[in-house]
């Protein structure tokens, strides 16, 4: 079997035909033409940056939306794969997502460090200090 013409670029969408081409033993020849569709991947937009505190809850699907191509907008049907997001613990975390269209691409979303940077221990130790001088100004009257 021989390859006729191959123009698939798929780094670039449109559609394409690729022939073969077959010769038997008595030199007969058969050709045969497949189109071949690259399709966009999908496009995920929304906020860059989401500022929350430690322990809040939080919705990874939150402020995003997925527009295909092809299949329109089908941030509806976006599945998460993948979450290693520790609600707990200030970090930046990748969140990857596959969409349900036709194009079997995944696409990631960085979302940076959010939360509350002070230790637990400084609230405890700020609160201590409010009670001290509380009791404190309270002796002194």
């Amino acid at each position: 079997m021989k390859l006729i013409n191959n123009p698939v670029n798929t780094s670039k969408s449109g559609t394409y035909e690729v022939t073969y081409e077959v010769t038997d033993k008595e030199g007969n020849k058969a050709t045969f033409t497949r189109v071949v569709v690259v399709t966009e991947a999908p496009v995920i937009s929304g906020k860059t940056e989401v500022k929350m505190e430690q322990h809040d809850d939080f919705d990874v699907l939150a402020d995003l939306s997925v527009n295909d191509k092809e299949a329109g907008n089908i941030t509806k049907q976006i599945k998460i794969v993948s979450n290693n997001i520790q609600l707990s613990k200030p970090d930046t975390y990748k969140v990857m997502d596959k969409d349900v269209s036709k194009t079997p691409k995944a696409n990631n979303k960085e979302l940076p460090r959010t939360g509350d940077k002070t230790s637990q221990t400084l609230s405890w130790l700020g609160l201590a200090c409010i009670a001290l001088g509380s009791l404190l100004f309270r002796r002194k009257k």
